[in-house]
């Protein structure tokens, strides 16, 4: 039995995969900030390279991110029919925010082993524009060229 996803699905499914995604970048930098703040860090001051590295890990995750949506984006609005552009513009969103989830996880690691509130400004910078790259209709339409008709299938609750 096969089972296919309208585009109007793919969209519902893809706002709900980023409302995840925030949530557990939010949750597990609050509960790593409230534990970690009343205690020591974990390492010592050997490890100051590492605020460094979160620096780098951010920039180099930022970009990365950015241009693998952008290549996937691109492929997205060469295709066919409506199916085969929201999804690859699903996937592409998923990458994206997954390595800045990525990038962010590794900054909360930082602040655990260093003490440091670099990684946590780090994350701050990197969480506003995971919310700036909230997969909105007008988002969707530019960055994958979708036509009326198409967006209308997508966008509205009655489409099938």
């Amino acid at each position: 039995m096969e089972y296919s996803l309208s585009p109007r699905e793919h969209y519902i499914r893809l706002k709900i995969v980023y409302y995840a995604l925030l949530f557990t970048q939010i949750s597990f930098s609050v509960i790593a900030f409230f534990y970690f703040t009343q205690k020591s860090p974990l390492v010592g001051e050997d490890l100051d390279y590492l605020k460094y590295l979160a620096i780098v890990v951010s920039i180099l995750g930022l970009f990365s991110s950015h241009f693998i949506k952008e290549r996937f984006c691109g492929e997205a609005s060469r295709q066919g029919n409506l199916d085969a552009k929201i999804g690859k513009y699903k996937t592409a969103s998923i990458l994206n925010s997954g390595i800045i989830e990525l990038t962010n996880f590794f900054n909360i690691f930082v602040f655990i082993q260093t003490g440091e509130f670099i990684p946590l400004i780090l994350f701050g910078c990197l969480v506003i524009i995971f919310l700036l790259q909230f997969p909105t209709p007008n988002r969707i339409s530019n960055e994958i060229k979708l036509t009326s008709s198409e967006e209308m299938k997508i966008f509205t609750k009655t489409a099938k």
